[in-house]
């Protein structure tokens, strides 16, 4: 086993997944847009609930459309890193047995990762249109700590030659849920949509393949963008529940509505139960998940 030599300083992640697919040449396919944001920046915009920062159940969840063809996380490989230039440890192969240690660097300001994405190739879904959701959780059962980001209203669309990108209508939410642990909890609604809270780009790798392609979740931007639309109560929590703070043993789980997802050998990844998010819609379907150890030494 592996064990942190600076528990502070590292995190580890133990990864499983129901069905796990043999690794993959280390090539990355050129269908898939380099840098395209998959959530740009949507304004101010209009948001029917008229205190955006209390009540995330208020707005309408938008349908959920389903793709043909599907999305195959190469490798079996998930990404920690906010950055364009990635080293090959900032990738953590989900396997029955993997164990990862991840430097410092991928901790968030307000989170115990600043992002969370899978390395990603997409077959079959040329041509394609349609609206998607998007939620990352970390669930610490032992001490009631609970991170919760959910991206609604997003607009995957693979053109004819297989680049793939996502845009948002004004309607995009982005919906934060955080209990601290001590009995204190937020619900947050999100009108403003950071640009960057969920990305496909290219994370060129020093050691492997020269290019990868990475579908991110920014949870420090999400959670930043949170924190300012907070209400005074809210933003407490919020802040205190920062990655300085947290620590323990995590659930770590990824979904994505209306997608096939698939590993290198093609069976099909999915939740084993749907992630919450307060009082929306539940997501379940496609997704990976784990456990993270996060500030504290891997047992």
């Amino acid at each position: 086993m592996l064990k942190m030599k600076n528990a502070a300083l590292a995190t580890a992640v133990l990864l499983a997944l129901a069905a796990c697919g043999g690794s993959s040449p280390d090539d990355a396919d050129p269908g898939l847009d380099n840098g395209t944001p998959v959530i740009p920046g949507t304004g101010p915009g209009t948001d029917p609930d008229p205190d955006p920062g209390t009540d995330p159940g208020t707005d309408p969840a938008p349908a959920d459309d389903t793709f043909a063809g599907s999305i195959v996380m190469r490798s079996n490989q998930v990404l920690f890193n906010g950055g364009d230039y990635v080293n090959a440890q900032d990738y953590a192969v989900f396997s029955t047995t993997g164990v990862y240690a991840q430097e410092s660097r991928a901790a968030g300001a307000s989170t115990p990762l600043s992002t969370f994405g899978m390395r990603v190739d997409q077959i079959g879904m040329n041509g394609q249109s349609g609206t998607i959701r998007v939620a990352v959780e970390f669930d610490n059962t032992a001490s009631d700590e609970l991170f919760q980001f959910l991206v609604e209203g997003a607009t995957l669309t693979i053109n004819e030659t297989g680049r793939m990108s996502i845009a948002s209508p004004d309607t995009a939410r982005a919906y934060v849920v955080v209990n601290n642990g001590s009995g204190a909890s937020a619900n947050v609604t999100v009108a403003e949509v950071p640009a960057d809270a969920v990305t496909v780009s290219t994370r060129p790798v020093h050691d492997h393949d020269p290019s990868s392609f990475a579908l991110l979740v920014n949870l420090d931007a999400i959670m930043q963008a949170a924190i300012a639309a907070a209400t005074d109560a809210d933003r407490a929590v919020l802040a205190g529940a920062s990655n300085a703070n947290a620590s323990g043993r995590y659930t770590l789980r990824m979904g994505l509505t209306g997608i096939t997802l698939e590993n290198d050998s093609g069976n099909a990844i999915t939740l084993e139960s749907p992630i919450t998010v307060g009082s929306r819609a539940p997501l379940g379907g496609a997704g990976v998940s784990g456990v993270l150890y996060h500030n504290v030494e891997y047992p």
